[in-house]
């Protein structure tokens, strides 16, 4: 998103941030900015206000896994003022699918991440990208590497080339449709390699099977409310709609 954005973006201090925190009436807080922790100076001097101010509430923030890795306190930290939930781009669960993504990342290091988060009792809300060029074995093994981590609160999209993007003006000769409205990481814009209806029934399979009713009751038993609840209560309605693509 950088080349989108012209590498420009704009931060508050920490001040003003828990000073919103603070005249909020909701327990609950969703960070929406992409990478919340990114900035570790200031993810501490925010952790330090919210503590010496005594805010009692609950957060979902954005944090890249090598960032995690490399700072462990501050995961550490924020969970003592409430960190709840935490979206990661794993993206992949193969280091070349990583590496194609320009992810400058390891599978080593979104799995240290995942340690961490889940030593500190924070939920984990991991995004992957589903490639276009996926198999039905590699569907299974996104599957099976979701449940082998015990990642509870995965999203799936499908890999879609953003205008602006370097894949947008590598892929532009191959896109199927110049309407923007299917831009929306859960239609593929590319061929896929699968027979279309075959790669959405195994699109939405994977979210059954990872998002199951057993996941979603076992965040409800720890008490995750406000993430889990609208969850399982929407569901429903999309399991219903991403199954009507495979129709």
């Amino acid at each position: 998103m950088w080349k989108v954005n012209e590498g420009k973006y704009r931060v508050r201090s920490p001040q003003s941030v828990v000073d919103e925190i603070a005249s909020i009436e909701s327990k609950y807080i969703d960070f929406i900015d992409d990478n919340t922790l990114h900035d570790v100076k200031r993810a501490r001097a925010m952790y330090e206000l919210l503590k010496q101010q005594g805010i009692d509430k609950f957060y979902k923030a954005y944090a890249r896994s090598d960032t995690i890795v490399k700072h462990p306190d501050v995961i550490e930290k924020w969970r003592e003022v409430g960190l709840k939930i935490v979206l990661v781009g794993l993206e992949s669960f193969r280091d070349k699918d990583l590496q194609a993504y320009g992810k400058r990342n390891t599978i080593a290091n979104n799995e240290a991440a995942i340690r961490i988060l889940q030593a500190n009792d924070v939920e984990i809300c991991s995004y992957f990208v589903v490639n276009p060029n996926y198999t039905e074995d590699d569907f299974r093994a996104l599957g099976d590497y979701v449940e082998r981590w015990n990642l509870s609160h995965p999203i799936f999209t499908v890999l879609t080339p953003l205008p602006g993007t370097d894949l947008y003006y590598e892929v532009r000769d191959r896109l199927l449709t110049d309407n923007y409205e299917y831009y929306d990481f859960f239609h593929s814009v590319l061929p896929t390699r699968l027979p279309e209806k075959e790669f959405y029934r195994c699109f939405a399979e994977l979210w059954q099977r990872a998002c199951s009713f057993k996941n979603l009751i076992r965040k409800l038993g720890k008490g995750d409310l406000s993430f889990s609840l609208s969850q399982v209560l929407g569901f429903r309605e999309f399991m219903r709609d991403l199954k009507a693509l495979a129709m």
